[in-house]
């Protein structure tokens, strides 16, 4: 249940986001780009394109 929110997080893993909601970012995605795997990172994008398109990801890339 609430895997999808901040509601099935544990409450230090909460708090520990919120304590650090404000910290400088060097970039900012927006959930759309996340997911479509355009960002800077090449290992996050083609860790989420995996998950797209096989439903999984290979044990080194966790």
């Amino acid at each position: 249940p609430h895997y999808d929110s901040l509601q099935g997080a544990w409450e230090w893993a909460r708090k520990t986001l919120l304590d650090h909601a404000s910290d400088k970012r060097q970039h900012n995605y927006t959930r759309d780009q996340l997911e479509k795997a355009q960002t800077a990172d090449p290992l996050w994008n083609a860790s989420q394109l995996e998950m797209v398109h096989y439903g999984k990801m290979h044990g080194f890339m966790r």
